[in-house]
């Protein structure tokens, strides 16, 4: 063994302590806000003075809740196949070298993730009230897809160039064209990859706020803009038990990608 590995294997210990707080840092607003939603009381209060279910009755008894979450579902679906035909068939030509200069392309697909949304937000505003887009589900559902896209791609894609070439040539010179070969040899062995896409892509459409506080309206009004909106003027507890949903909807998310990604290993 080296000497550079022996320096490696002995992390010190103040690192392992920065990583602990930082994880602390990250997780300390979950811990606050499910217990909360538990509570009993008409206000918002840390530790909860009695325990109750109440937020979350309210939530499943109010229309217009019920309303926002149905809107944020059915755009988040919509987003999810929008995003991932389009992002899946733009990661298959840049990896696999069908357009001509695809890296350029995939520098393009990757600007939504690195312009401030709110500056994106306002352009698509604009673009959308000449377009008369403005509170539409097709304009919500193409606004998401813009920035579901790049996640779609960024993950399709490294799966895809890890994938060995020879599956796909083979099938090539056996006489299958194209679209056979891809849709039949590259597109299965890299099903975790468009699954956890599709996931990513439902996930960060359904979580999306800054969009939606522009671009939707009253009857096209998301489950985050109304939350937004219910900050805003009146600060009811009904908000820690949506917010408590989303962050369970989030982890089992996650954990069933991760279990068809270990079910696809074996």
């Amino acid at each position: 063994m080296s000497r550079r590995e022996k320096t490696w294997d002995k992390k010190p210990v103040w690192l392992f302590l920065v990583t602990a707080c930082v994880l602390c840092f990250l997780i300390l607003p979950v811990l606050i806000i499910i217990p909360m939603s538990f509570g009993g009381s008409e206000y918002l209060e840390f530790p909860p003075s009695s325990l109750s279910l109440r937020w979350y009755i309210k939530f499943f008894s109010d229309s217009e809740w019920l309303h926002a979450a149905w809107n944020s579902i059915t755009i988040g679906l919509g987003t999810m196949v929008l995003s991932c035909l389009l992002g899946i068939s733009a990661a298959v030509g840049i990896t696999m070298k069908i357009m001509k200069k695809g890296k350029i392309f995939n520098l393009i697909l990757l600007i939504p993730m690195i312009i401030p949304s709110i500056i994106a937000t306002i352009a698509m505003f604009a673009v959308y009230g000449q377009w008369k887009l403005v509170g539409t589900y097709f304009g919500i559902v193409v606004a998401h897809s813009c920035i579901a896209i790049p996640l779609v791609v960024t993950l399709v894609s490294a799966s895809l160039y890890g994938l060995d070439s020879r599956y796909y040539d083979a099938a090539r010179s056996l006489g299958a064209n194209h679209m056979t070969a891809t849709s039949k040899i590259v597109l299965p062995l890299i099903k975790p990859a468009i699954f956890s896409s599709m996931l990513f892509a439902f996930i960060t459409s359904f979580d999306e706020s800054v969009i939606a506080l522009f671009i939707t309206r009253q009857n096209t009004m998301t489950l985050p803009r109304m939350m937004f909106d219910s900050l805003k003027y009146e600060i009811s507890p009904a908000i820690s038990a949506i917010s408590s949903m989303l962050i369970f909807l989030t982890v089992i998310v996650f954990l069933f990608n991760g279990v068809l990604k270990k079910k696809d290993s074996k």
